[in-house]
């Protein structure tokens, strides 16, 4: 068909894998590019030479292979089936998805039902044509084809990379840094930490007390600004310290749009040993794990995590951090105890069931529709000796001020 001019239209720009990729060498070679400001100037120049009119930009800036992962392509649709614009202006067809054909099958009727145009540099696209259908279903599965055949040939050569004992992880592990063939060499700095903390766990130390060392000697963690528990064991498990590279403990796979996380067996696993310098010995990490494994646990019915009910609600007072709910065998009921060791609190923690019992308490006051203030709440809830009728004796000396105000 002739291509349209002075239509109202929305432009999508999104990244595609092999963008990425493409993005990713280029920053490794120190000559980074922009993706989508490329197609963004390409696509205005596009918009200008044929007289349209630009309603809306809708950027994505995630690479989702499903619809139900991109946020800004279903506000496009949604605003696409109120027949907000006469057309769509993209780079490719499959910039729109590359996902299953039920994503497919919802943006083709998305653009038939409002008779929306589908416009790209090299074609213009009318799913209500004959034959569009027919074209859109092609086009699709040959996106979806090619999709697989770029991550088909990635996964290849991160499984080559891993064989020739290459470091292939988004970032080297801690205590080591990546030279220009991606091997591993120490850091001058990290590398006596990694160390540091086998020794200690090795000796009987408690994760709490690594981090709370650590801390004091100012050593900046992997991740954010504060040393976590899950870091010490992730660091004492991980076999890189020994010098081997492993590759595949997990494989990753998209169900209903959702990435599902599934452990592989030790026989699927690509190791290659001794692929750099090791920072510990063996018989050091075999005694640091065991004395990891040796530390007491809470017993957990079998296949059922133990779970905080109040994960996300409680804070502590203080510092702010969530509560870590945490077992002890000289107590019989678990504990939310704040494991900031920078938190100046003076009273580190609670019983769960406590907490559960002040939290229900808020509540009813609330569920009451309760005209106390909060302060007022607050001090009924730290004296735990009121009891219903006090409260609703409070609430009467509330009202009664308020009608005496009302009627003055």
């Amino acid at each position: 068909m002739n291509r349209p001019t002075h239509l109202d239209v929305f432009i999508y720009l999104r990244k595609s894998r092999k963008d990425v990729e493409e993005e990713r060498k280029a920053q490794e070679n120190n000559t980074p590019f922009d993706t989508l400001a490329k197609h963004r100037r390409e696509l205005l120049e596009l918009v200008r030479r044929e007289g349209h009119n630009v309603i809306d930009i809708f950027e994505e800036v995630v690479s989702g292979e499903f619809l139900s992962e991109r946020p800004e392509a279903q506000e496009m649709l949604r605003q696409v089936e109120e027949g907000m614009v006469e057309g769509v202006v993209v780079m490719d067809l499959d910039r729109l998805g590359r996902g299953d054909m039920i994503d497919a099958g919802t943006i083709f009727r998305a653009f038939k039902f409002s008779e929306t145009l589908i416009i790209t540099p090299t074609e213009v696209i009318d799913c209500n044509a004959e034959g569009a259908e027919l074209l859109f279903g092609v086009k699709s599965i040959i996106a979806r084809e090619e999709l697989k055949q770029i991550n088909k040939r990635l996964q290849g050569g991160r499984r080559r990379s891993a064989k020739d004992g290459k470091s292939i992880t988004r970032k080297p592990p801690y205590g080591y840094l990546r030279d220009e063939n991606l091997k591993l060499i120490p850091h001058p700095e990290e590398a006596p930490i990694v160390k540091k903390i086998f020794e200690m766990i090795a000796e009987g130390h408690g994760r709490q007390a690594v981090v709370k060392h650590l801390d004091s000697l100012g050593v900046k963690p992997p991740e954010g600004d504060l040393w976590e528990q899950s870091t010490i064991s992730h660091i004492i498990k991980n076999e890189v310290y020994l010098g081997h590279i492993i590759w595949g403990k997990v494989k990753h796979m998209k169900r209903n749009g959702k990435r599902v996380r599934k452990n592989l067996p030790p026989e699927l696993w690509i190791r290659h040993e001794n692929a750099h310098e090791a920072l510990i010995t063996q018989e050091q990490f075999d005694a640091a794990n065991t004395a990891l494994r040796g530390r007491w646990r809470a017993p957990t019915k079998k296949g059922v995590s133990l779970s905080n009910p109040l994960a996300g609600i409680i804070k502590c007072g203080i510092c702010e951090r969530a509560l870590y709910m945490t077992r002890t065998t000289d107590r019989p009921n678990p504990q939310l105890r704040c494991i900031n060791p920078r938190c100046q609190s003076v009273q580190k923690g609670v019983l769960l069931p406590l907490a559960e019992q002040r939290v229900l308490q808020a509540l009813e006051i609330l569920a009451s529709k309760s005209p106390l203030s909060e302060e007022e709440i607050a001090d009924s809830m730290a004296s735990g000796q009121e009891d219903g009728v006090e409260i609703k004796q409070k609430q009467i000396i509330h009202l009664s001020k308020s009608l005496k105000n009302l009627t003055q």
